[in-house]
């Protein structure tokens, strides 16, 4: 072999090696998130640009409702090559949780390691590293984290369990999770969804706790329907767009709900570090305060900061926005970040008292979310206006969602080819 054919052969390995990346971008068919689709591919674009990444899209479908299409684009995932998939809000927490959960074979068997940035409810499962070892770990840092749920479970070592949750998807895999690990701890868990019937929420004799997984203007709404249900225990599990601060309870004029017999202490578990299990302890010891909630006792509100980064801003004083969130968030966390899922419209409760007006909206992959308040002192980044969506003029400057660290540099890649053709027409 002479010096050309081995420089050739060392080429056509280096060029194998470095070969362009693919991404896999996972899009809802739903009707409500179609029209963001050009959003999402526009802004992905642009962030691996930027960086000077070069790499290629692939749109994948999964239906919900059809698991033999989510192996089959899974399957077609491993045939393009994906290293790097993103599996965010553009489709729902429910989705990416069955797309997960129904097709890992597909990565745990074929020993596919792919990085995903999740929402909460994907980055939950994930976490739980015994089942999924080849992924990489996201960061739950608006949500209870596997191991804090587990934690929850331990404390109250109860064999039956109410959960209320909401008919969002978000909460829908809340459910599932805590579904998942009540089995394995032979908990028999109630479900009941929240809605306009809750027939279910007469049957909770003997069922002490209930862990709950909804907006706050459903949780609100289910306190003020059934105060005699909820006079015993209520735990309440925040979902990733709701964290509830005693001003919030003031706010919302609630105060006096929580005051009326009815014991509630609200978990929002921020990080691994929570002892929930310590905080439940303490609690039962002090009777006298755990069968009468008063105003002291709200502020038992377990909401701490993470190591990842402050909390997210109460429900009702802004969220984080979505420059903070990338910035911030990517340079505390590394590789991966979590991003939250937003809820839009203005909602009102099943019995028409509770009016709930959040002023935001997922739009998707990369955690792009629709977040139009601007205050805070966050800048408003974006309108909405007409099913388009309209952003400031300087709003790329603030784009940064990769690190070089995550994907190889388009421009080494060039420069090595460059060296390597150099040496072979010599």
């Amino acid at each position: 072999m002479n010096i050309r054919e081995f420089t050739f052969i060392i080429f056509l390995m280096f060029n194998f090696s470095y070969a362009k990346n693919h991404v896999a971008v996972s899009i809802s068919n739903l009707p409500e998130d179609i029209v963001y689709n050009k959003t999402y591919f526009d802004i992905i674009d642009y962030t691996f640009k930027k960086l000077g990444v070069s790499v290629t899209l692939h749109a994948y479908h999964p239906d919900p409702n059809n698991i033999s299409t989510v192996h089959t684009i899974h399957d077609q995932m491993m045939k393009d090559g994906t290293n790097y998939a993103i599996i965010g809000d553009t489709i729902t927490s429910t989705t990416s949780e069955l797309i997960i959960c129904q097709d890992s074979y597909v990565f745990k068997q074929k020993g596919q390691e792919i990085p995903i940035i999740s929402n909460s409810a994907t980055s939950d499962t994930l976490s739980n590293k015994d089942d999924y070892p080849n992924f990489m770990r996201t960061i739950p840092v608006d949500s209870a984290s596997y191991q804090s749920i587990i934690e929850f479970i331990h404390s109250f070592k109860k064999k039956k369990v109410a959960m209320i949750y909401t008919n969002d998807p978000s909460g829908n895999s809340g459910y599932f999770r805590v579904n998942k690990l009540c089995n394995q701890k032979n908990i028999a868990l109630l479900g009941i969804q929240y809605g306009e019937n809750m027939p279910d929420m007469g049957n909770l004799d003997g069922i002490d706790t209930i862990i709950s997984n909804m907006y706050m203007e459903e949780l609100f709404d289910t306190w003020k329907r059934f105060p005699e249900v909820l006079e015993t225990k209520m735990w309440v599990l925040p979902d990733a767009a709701m964290v509830i601060s005693e001003a919030d309870f003031e706010l919302n004029g609630f105060k006096e709900v929580l005051n009326n017999k009815t014991n509630v202490v609200i978990a929002s578990l921020f990080s691994e570090s929570n002892d929930i299990s310590k905080e439940f302890k303490a609690i039962k010891k002090d009777k006298k305060s755990f069968n009468s909630l008063n105003e002291s006792r709200i502020k038992l509100t377990l909401i701490r900061e993470s190591k990842f980064g402050s909390p997210l801003p109460p429900l009702g004083k802004g969220y984080y926005d979505v420059v903070v969130s990338l910035v911030e968030g990517w340079k505390k966390c590394g590789n991966t970040y979590n991003f939250t899922k937003f809820i839009s419209s203005k909602f009102t409760g099943a019995t028409g008292k509770v009016l709930f007006d959040s002023n935001g909206d997922r739009i998707g992959v990369m955690g792009i979310s629709r977040l139009l308040l601007g205050n805070n002192g966050y800048p408003v980044i974006a309108q909405f206006e007409d099913n388009t969506i309209r952003f400031v003029s300087n709003w790329q400057s603030f784009m940064i969602g990769y690190t070089e660290s995550d994907i190889q540099n388009s421009s080494t890649r060039l420069l090595m080819l460059f060296i390597t053709f150099y040496l072979f027409i010599l």
